[in-house]
Parts: structure tokens; sequence; C-alpha cells
């Protein structure tokens, strides 16, 4: 088995996920002083186990193509401080680094980002926290909002189309007055779901690319999960302004 050995910044998660996207996983490691990743092939999608060790030695073991560098460097930090208050003992966690851990999985409890299951803990995105709860965006939005009684009378919604769930609210939108309802990319998952549908109905489903702060020019906006919450939506798009109230 070929190893591939890299310096690992864990300060500079994109250019590591870079190189990674670049490599074949399985089978692979990267190593580090202090942090050893393998990517295998009998974990789930999204998950992780992970030992520390209080020498620091963090050793992550990962489903294989389920990387993801931001949450992977988040828990990592929080490990490694995990590993300087333990004494004469290792410590190992099952972790799921994905968009949502749903409650009929045969697996254990697990640090998650996103579950709906109760057993499992839930850690804060780190997008969220390196944004101060989208601060920026939620400015913006603050900033260009109209007041009530100048916003459109609409029905207003811009996503990416990844689930069967966006799909299905994006067909039934087409059936309800005054509504700017639609997708801005569509990921592979949905392609084949799109391509079965007539071209007319197709083409009406595709919305043009806005920027945040179109979002408060509507008085009804949507919110839709994909695999899990929408993140930024939740916190940005959807708002109560104080304008007008």
């Amino acid at each position: 088995m070929r190893r591939f050995r890299m310096l690992v910044d864990q300060g500079n998660a994109s250019a590591l996920q870079d190189w990674l996207c670049y490599q074949k996983f399985v089978g692979k490691k990267i190593r580090s002083g202090e942090i050893a990743i393998e990517f295998v092939d009998d974990l789930p999608p999204n998950f992780a186990w992970v030992m520390v060790e209080n020498s620091g030695r963090i050793s992550w073991y990962m489903a294989a193509k389920s990387w993801n560098a931001h949450r992977t460097m988040a828990l990592q930090f929080m490990f490694v401080e995990l590993a300087k208050q333990i004494e004469n003992r290792s410590l190992s966690f099952f972790c799921y680094l994905g968009d949502g851990v749903t409650a009929g999985r045969d697996i254990p409890p697990c640090l998650a980002f996103s579950s709906a299951r109760p057993q499992d803990l839930l850690i804060p995105d780190p997008h969220f926290l390196q944004t101060s709860g989208y601060k920026e965006d939620r400015t913006l939005i603050d900033d260009h909002s109209p007041d009530w009684g100048d916003r459109l009378e609409q029905a207003f919604w811009r996503g990416g189309l990844n689930t069967k769930e966006r799909l299905d609210f994006l067909v039934t939108s087409q059936s309800w007055k005054n509504a700017d309802v639609g997708y801005t990319n569509v990921e592979n998952n949905m392609a084949s779901s799109l391509s079965e549908m007539d071209e007319a109905l197709q083409a009406s489903l595709i919305g043009n690319r806005v920027p945040i702060s179109a979002f408060a020019n509507s008085k009804i906006v949507f919110d839709v999960d994909g695999h899990g919450a929408s993140w930024r939506g939740t916190f940005t798009r959807v708002r109560t302004h104080k304008k007008d109230s």
C-alpha cells in the first residue's frame, strides 16, 4: 500500500481540501505531528472514528470520499485541546461530518453538526462560528430591507436543487400566483429526476441568481431544507425586520 505524506497546516483547511480532492481517497494516509487521517471503506458515508491520546496524537479513521475540511478541522482543534487535559488514558469518538444523521441508522451516539437523533451531541457549525452567526449577511439584509408596505406581494425562494423535497416544492410552486421561485444549480443526485420531467416544466423551475439582499424584497420568503438545514438561509434570508414594526 502506498502512503502519501504531507505537512498538515491546521489553519489552512482549504489547501488541504484541494489536495485531498485531487487524490483517490481509499487506502491513503496523511500524517503530521499531531494529526493522522486514514480513509477506510468500512464506515458509513460522512462518518469518522477518532482516537484522542494524552500524548497529543489525534488519529482519524474516516469514511472514504466523505471529506469536509472545515468540520474536520473544527473537531481537530477541539480534540487537540482535549488531549491536553486527559491524563493516562485515551478517548475515542464517533463523529458525523455531514448535514443530518437520520433516526433510522443503526449507529452509536456521535458528535454531529446536524442530527435528528436525541442521543447525538450537537456542535455548532464552524461557518456559523467563524462568521459570528453570518453577521455580515444579516447586516447586508437589514440595511437593504424595504419597509413592509414597499415589499413585493409575492412568494420568493432561491437555492440549490439537491433533494426530492426541494424538487417537490418547486413543482408545487408553479401553481401559485405571484411567486418567484426557482433553483440556481442542480446536484448530480437530482439530475436524473429533473431529466424525466417535461422540458417546459424543467425550464420553468430555473431561477436567476440574486444577491442575498434580494430575499428582503418580498413579503413571503421560504426556507426549504436541503440535505440538512439551509444554514445561512435560516439565519439570514428568513428574518423578522424592525422596519414598520
